[in-house]
């Protein structure tokens, strides 16, 4: 995650930034910097060992769902937090979802999930 800015700014140069291929990866490469600050925001709280609750771990994920479906709208999930992501996305109409038990520790995602 941290090298990711220098090895998207590498690729975004392979391409003149008049041309039409330019724009296209410059801006996939914008949406890609995104998800790459979310997940790490994401994966950062997951493996913290301080105490969290669960509105601010709901609204981190839902952040990075989001910018999951702007980067990679045909990829269905990331490997490592599909069962999560799935439990959000069949619950996100729900005004306050709440997290079940056996999702619940956050200690326990940083050994199994991360």
């Amino acid at each position: 995650m941290d090298n990711f800015d220098d090895a998207a700014s590498f690729a975004e140069q392979s391409y003149p930034e008049e041309s039409e291929e330019g724009k296209k990866i410059r801006d996939f490469f914008e949406l890609c910097r995104q998800l790459a600050k979310d997940l790490a925001e994401l994966l950062s709280f997951m493996k913290s060992q301080k105490k969290c609750n669960e509105k601010d771990f709901l609204d981190r994920l839902d952040k990075f769902l989001k910018s999951w479906d702007a980067a990679l709208p045909d990829k269905n999930y990331f490997l490592k937090l599909h069962h999560l992501i799935f439990w959000r996305r069949t619950r996100r109409s729900q005004s306050s979802p709440s997290i079940p038990p056996r999702l619940l520790s956050l200690r326990a995602f940083s050994v199994v999930w991360c």
